[in-house]
């Protein structure tokens, strides 16, 4: 490796590591502005900043792409200030070089970054839920569901537990173990399919009654509880694709295959989503490059990145409104997910590779022969 080239690799690499720090403190300051709003109860300043750093392997791995974008464009202006742009070209490197140079750096970048999503993200998030429910709601979140003590009349307490969260509004596995007076007897439990939120109120639909001295079992029509736990809580504490590994993605999606169809597609979509998710993360770095090379003047230093930074951005908008899109067609996710990415491909080959002009110069060197 020549000593020019390993010069490209090490500035990339710096421009990443900045790059990287730059959009972390502004999602961090972003969410500890919106924390700061929520703080309520035992929910107070330490525990803001100790959402905001379990947090932020999250941010890392949502903000992947557009660290790459960024770092590629602000690789681009560095060289454009500093002429090492010029410096390159007139040694003799074609774009295509400068880009492979850039591909083994970013791929170094990519391994780093979604060794911490991928690691340490699902933890992270499962923890940062896990701090502000017990704060803010007083409900514990836990690998087997949610619990929290609610009060029945004077005496009785209850144990209320819910299996899985399937929206806000809408949970399933619901039961309650309710305590006699005075002891700490279990007198009765309550299970139900599921309770829904209507009107302000949580509703268990078809509950049945299991009351244990007596060893009666009784079903009874709907009925309407007065928990306090509200929907925005919940939504903090779901167990969404995010707050679990890719392998664990792939098996609840295939599960989902055999006993929950309606989940399929959701699944199956964040699963390829993440699995691909580097590949998109290499080409917005690429962008710059490719487009930025065309635009050099040739009486100037200055390269524009403006139009790498906005076709990464419409690109970017691209991929995260495919999600509904996807959610509606239910059909071919792996293409669907796959649309941005090669999209990206496209503009990056058409405009840094030019293959036109590498046909062109294969058929004169045959022409020659």
């Amino acid at each position: 490796m020549s000593v020019l080239y390993r010069y490209l690799i090490k500035s990339i690499l710096l421009t990443a590591v900045q790059c990287t720090l730059w959009v972390l403190i502004i999602c961090a300051v972003l969410e500890v502005m919106m924390q700061l709003k929520e703080i309520q109860n035992d929910y107070q300043f330490p525990q803001v900043l100790m959402y905001v750093l379990w947090m932020l392997p999250s941010r890392i791995q949502v903000t992947a792409p557009l660290i790459g974008l960024l770092t590629g464009a602000a690789l681009m202006s560095r060289w454009a200030v500093t002429q090492e742009w010029i410096a390159f070209r007139s040694m003799g490197w074609s774009v295509r070089r400068i880009l492979s140079g850039v591909c083994v750096s970013g791929i170094l970048v990519i391994v780093v970054l979604y060794a911490v999503g991928e690691g340490l993200a699902p933890m992270a998030i499962f923890k940062a839920k896990q701090l502000r429910a017990r704060a803010q709601g007083q409900v514990l979140l836990t690998q087997q569901g949610l619990w929290w003590w609610s009060q029945q009349g004077q005496d009785n307490k209850i144990l209320n537990y819910i299996h899985d969260i399937k929206t806000p509004q809408r949970l399933s596995g619901v039961m309650q173990i309710i305590q006699t007076p005075h002891s700490n007897n279990v007198a009765t439990i309550v299970t139900a399919p599921q309770a829904i939120f209507n009107q302000g109120h949580w509703v268990l639909k078809s509950p049945t009654y299991w009351f244990v001295q007596t060893d009666q079992t009784v079903q009874r029509a709907d009925q309407r509880m007065n928990w306090p736990l509200q929907p925005s809580i919940l939504a903090l504490t779901m167990r969404s694709d995010r707050m679990i590994s890719l392998p664990a993605v792939y098996a609840r999606w295939k599960f989902s295959e055999y006993f929950q169809p309606t989940e399929v597609a959701e699944h199956a979509y964040h699963f390829f989503h993440r699995l691909y998710s580097p590949i998109f993360t290499l080409f917005l770095l690429c962008l710059s490059i490719a487009l930025s090379s065309n635009l050099l003047r040739p009486r100037a230093s200055q390269i524009t990145v403006g139009p790498a930074i906005v076709v990464g951005l419409v690109i970017y908008l691209i991929d995260v409104f495919m999600a509904p899109i996807a959610m509606i067609l239910e059909q071919n996710i792996v293409m669907l997910v796959a649309v941005p990415i090669v999209l990206l491909g496209f503009i990056i080959l058409c405009a840094g590779l030019r293959p036109q002009e590498v046909i062109m110069h294969y058929w004169v060197r045959r022409k020659q022969c």
